[in-house]
Parts: C-alpha cells; sequence; structure tokens
C-alpha cells in the first residue's frame, strides 16, 4: 500500500476486488451511507466511518458477499416467472432466495459465512427482533 493510499481507500479497493471475485461480474462498485444494493453490474455498498470499526467493516463486506453471491447465483428471469402473486408470498420468495444463494456461497467460503453472519446480525439488531416477544413483532418473510 503507497503511503498516499489511506486504509479506507485500501479498504474500498479490495472490497471491490473481491466483489468482483466472487460475483464473477465486472461490477461497479460505489461507496454509500446507506447502501446494500446492486442494480445491474452497479453495486452500492455502505462505507465504515474512516476509522474503520470492526463492526461496520463486517457489515459491508456482509453487504458485498451478499450482493455478490445473488449477481452470481440469481437467475433474475426464472425468478420472476416463478414469483407469486400476493405481496407476503412475493417478500417470503424473495427471502428464501437469498438464502438460497448466500448458502451456497456460505458453505464454499468460510469468510463469506462469517461477514453474512455479521450482516445478519446487524440486520436483525436494526429491525428490533431482540425485542419480539410474538410472531406478531415480525414480518413472516
Amino acid at each position: 500500500m503507497s503511503k498516499d493510499v489511506t486504509p479506507l481507500e485500501e479498504f474500498r479497493r479490495v472490497t471491490a476486488a473481491a466483489m468482483r471475485a466472487v460475483s464473477h461480474h465486472d461490477v461497479s462498485v460505489t461507496f454509500v451511507p446507506d447502501g446494500g444494493t446492486v442494480m445491474g453490474n452497479e453495486a452500492r455498498l455502505t462505507v465504515p466511518a474512516r476509522d474503520l470499526p470492526a463492526e461496520e467493516v463486517a457489515r459491508t463486506r456482509g453487504e458485498a458477499d451478499s450482493l455478490a453471491l445473488k449477481l452470481r447465483y440469481h437467475n433474475r428471469k426464472l425468478h420472476s416467472r416463478r414469483q407469486p402473486k400476493t405481496e407476503t408470498a412475493k417478500a417470503i420468495f424473495d427471502a428464501v432466495e437469498q438464502v438460497r444463494v448466500e448458502s451456497i456461497g456460505a458453505n464454499r467460503m468460510t469468510g463469506v459465512a462469517d461477514n453474512l453472519e455479521a450482516l445478519l446480525a446487524e440486520k436483525c439488531e436494526q429491525r428490533g427482533f431482540r425485542h419480539a416477544a410474538s410472531r406478531d413483532d415480525a414480518p413472516i418473510a
């Protein structure tokens, strides 16, 4: 690493390269305050703070791996053809598909499994699932 390159810039570079390697796509990666999306071959990942806190780094790596695995293993046309009609059924169908593509990567790559686990923990925390006392406190999907 050059002395002119900050640790955050190096993290961005390495994370984007890893995402391209896992996805087998020439994906363009940008880092934004609220990422976690991919459209076509353009991915937007959540940028961690400059001091690279471990939990934020793990979340961003989890986002990158999750999106990369979807790019690699998801078949958009097939998914659209088989998608149910009702909103709840669609949400469940989409969630199961995300679990399917992530489990392929997690079973093949230990580091990916760790990153996805960190992302899932963060998502559950953000949605307040720790405080869920009944089924009604969390959506079925």
